[in-house]
């Protein structure tokens, strides 16, 4: 299996903080808001893992964390 290859052939899922509350986006689209990172980051990995080939990047300002599922 080619990982360089699938990471970019790979969905897009981001955790992001924005004005005090946190989103969760899957390529362009917003897809839930969040009041904690927490709640945030356990859909992004719920989610992400479900629908495989596809990358969790968690930032809050920089990019803190980024799972390949």
């Amino acid at each position: 299996m080619d990982h360089a290859r699938d990471r970019y052939d790979a969905k897009l899922y981001r955790v992001t903080a924005e004005c005090g509350r946190w989103k969760l986006s899957q390529g362009d689209e917003e897809i839930l808001w969040f009041d904690t990172k927490d709640a945030a980051v356990e859909e992004g990995r719920k989610r992400a893992g479900a629908d495989r080939p596809c990358q969790l990047v968690i930032r809050d300002g920089t990019i803190e964390v980024e799972n390949i599922f």
